[in-house]
């Protein structure tokens, strides 16, 4: 049987059965600031002979790409289905994708070659399993090197939304960034604005990236009129890259040892992830007041998120985001309002999560008040950047754009849905069940209090909070004979405009 998570809030008691006036909550009022402004930086045109010569031959790449059979592991089968593709046996049906084993867009002898001192031991990197159902132990899931910053273009979405000719361009991307290239990457294409659709769909499909600065430089090639693309990072060196990895790695051993062998279902997982990680995180306004900078720059990443422990929304949308592709969630990240969230891919449908406005840092809680709504439920509080096909040229110059988001109307996986706080109407009894459930789960928990959320269909049934009967919904309990507690004190906070009702109650032994 599947393990259901009750969330369990510790607050201050309050004296006295109560219903309070409702207060403001950072979930409820965006931020100034928190998206990065990225700057294209103009080169002067090239006149050159035009290669690409960002260096290919990386462990990295050489280890996920090996993977031929798709099995998550890099085994002797994996040269053995390469060999037989190279000697052209028809009846063999490989992925000619993951046999590029040097990614450089050819599969041959040399892939093979690669492959088989990658087995043979003549390297010091270990294979990476991917997909939460490889993971036996924290031993399997945590080689002794993680490659973490190796998402396999499976799990990218952006990659899948792109042509053949624009998914070329970005796994020449992808190789510059994994190697600390700053080459010049020369493209096909005689449109800027598709250059860049490419680049940010490297930069939204692996938040892994840290090290990636807020600016990227671009020119023209004099002889075809195309363009080519110039990496630039945020560490002077990539020991320095390899040392803030180092401290991620110790961190996301962490997740998994939290997350144990339990086999929990997807959105088991996706709860468990968000809530680990704003328990750990914290909204950081001055950086998103001042602006990125050399003293904060990580603050826009999944580092600062996971191992300082502050950042911007980035942070936070960036952090989920890996972390759900660790265990094989696939998601990605979406902007607007200057601000970034997420959407997560349940079931083949997408779900809106925003973390950054779920962690309220005022009292060190934890909400759901924006955990996997609909398109139409997550638009009522924020304004999407245009797609990509409407965007202007600066916008989609700076990242201010989406590309093919869904209008998502799926509600399986809804927070309130699945808890059964999901109300078309004043439900007293579902209301009831709710609060007796969630107060006995934390009193049998050793907790003093409780906190439980509800969503409502209209705003008119969440207007008038006096026709929720919260008050007689308590006294009700509290009459209740065979409990062992009873709740001294209650306090309320609304948003009509979601609509979204929660209660928090203090609970005493009887």
């Amino acid at each position: 049987m599947k393990k259901i998570l009750t969330v369990i809030l510790t607050l201050a008691l309050i004296v006295g059965v109560s219903v309070l006036p409702a207060k403001a909550k950072k979930a409820e009022s965006l931020p100034i600031g928190g998206l990065a402004e990225v700057t294209a930086i103009k080169l002067p045109d090239y006149d050159g002979h035009v290669t690409n010569r960002v260096s290919l031959m990386n462990s990295t790449k050489a280890k996920l790409f090996g993977d031929a059979d798709r099995s998550g592991d890099i085994t002797a089968a994996d040269a053995l289905y390469l060999a037989k593709y190279l000697a052209g046996i028809s009846s063999f049906t490989a992925d000619t994708t993951f046999c590029d084993v040097n990614y450089d867009g050819t599969v041959d002898m040399l892939d093979l070659a690669i492959l088989q001192r990658h087995i043979a031991g003549w390297s010091d990197y270990a294979s990476l399993p991917f997909g939460k159902e490889l993971y036996g132990s924290t031993n399997d899931y945590m080689p002794d090197v993680l490659y973490y910053e190796s998402l396999p273009e499976l799990s990218g979405l952006e990659y899948a939304k792109l042509n053949d000719a624009q998914k070329a361009v970005y796994r020449d991307i992808e190789a510059a960034i994994e190697s600390f290239s700053t080459e010049y990457i020369f493209t096909d294409f005689s449109s800027l604005e598709e250059l860049c659709l490419v680049y940010y769909s490297v930069k939204r499909d692996h938040p892994e990236y840290f090290w990636l600065a807020n600016s990227y430089g671009y020119g023209k090639v004099n002889t075809t009129g195309n363009y080519f693309l110039q990496i630039n990072y945020i560490y002077d060196s990539e020991a320095a890259k390899d040392a803030h990895a180092a401290e991620l790695r110790t961190v996301l051993k962490g997740l998994v040892d939290h997350i144990g062998d339990t086999d929990y279902s997807d959105y088991e997982l996706e709860l468990m992830i968000h809530d680990w990680i704003c328990n750990r995180n914290e909204y950081d306004h001055t950086a998103a007041s001042t602006g990125m900078s050399t003293q904060n720059f990580n603050s826009w990443t999944l580092y600062g998120a996971l191992v300082s422990g502050k950042s911007v929304c980035e942070g936070y949308a960036e952090a989920f985001q890996f972390c759900l592709a660790m265990f094989g969630i696939n998601s990605t990240v979406v902007t607007g309002d200057v601000h970034m969230w997420n959407y997560v891919m349940l079931d083949n449908d997408a779900y809106y999560v925003d973390p950054t406005w779920n962690d309220d840092d005022s009292n060190n809680t934890v909400y759901h008040t924006y955990f996997n709504l609909t398109y139409a439920q997550i638009s009522e509080s924020r304004n999407f950047y245009s797609d990509y096909s409407s965007a202007t040229s600066a916008s989609i110059h700076s990242g201010s754009f989406n590309y093919n988001i869904p209008q998502s109307t799926a509600t399986k996986y809804n927070y309130f849905v699945v808890n059964g706080t999901y109300l078309t109407s004043v439900d007293s009894a579902a209301m009831l069940a709710a609060i007796k459930e969630a107060a006995g789960t934390a009193y049998s928990s050793g907790k003093t209090s409780a906190t439980i959320e509800f969503r409502f269909s209209s705003k008119s049934v969440c207007s008038n909070t006096a026709d929720l009967n919260i008050g007689n919904l308590i006294s009700s309990i509290n009459s209740s004979s065979g409990l062992p507690y009873y709740i001294n004190s209650c306090s309320h906070t609304t948003n009509t405009a979601l609509p979204y009702y929660r209660l928090t109650v203090s609970l005493a032994s009887r």
